[in-house]
């Protein structure tokens, strides 16, 4: 009789652990859960009432009119993302030019002549596959921005 106690005893107590395991694996997933989401990789966060803006930095490296491209030249990006065009090459004019929109995406406009240190920005809302470049050097200067 004793023996039987003590058995039920055991068992109760590894059934009231578990329980509680349960109960705090089942929190933990729920604080998981009501988090927002986390910016992607690359992107920075702004303050806004959405739970993150996305903005991304393409650079006009030094030396992109001898031949090097948009830094990065492709990428993907969720719809509202801001991007920004920065030159940083003082050895020429460029400028930032839509050759192709999405259907149903207003163009989105081209950019002024970008001396070095000056930006060119847009927001793209409208998913789908747009393609830019720098008209004064369209055969190694040229992009693709899909928006997911």
């Amino acid at each position: 009789m004793q023996f039987e106690r003590g058995r039920r005893s055991a068992v109760s107590t590894t059934a009231g652990g578990i329980i509680i395991i349960v109960i705090i694996i089942m929190a933990g997933i729920g604080i998981y859960l009501s988090s927002p989401p986390e910016a992607p990789s690359g992107v920075t966060e702004a303050s806004t009432s959405a739970p993150y803006s996305v903005s991304v930095t393409v650079s006009i490296p030094l030396g992109a009119s001898n031949g090097l491209n948009f830094s990065p030249s492709d990428m993907e990006v969720t719809p509202g993302t801001t991007i920004t065009w920065t030159d940083q090459d003082n050895s020429a004019a460029h400028d930032i030019a839509f050759t192709s929109v999405p259907a149903g995406a207003s163009a989105p406009g081209n950019s002024p002549n970008l001396a070095v240190g000056s930006t060119f920005q847009v927001t793209l809302t409208t998913p789908g596959t747009y393609h830019y470049e720098c008209q004064y050097h369209s055969s190694w200067m040229h992009g693709i921005i899909v928006v997911t």
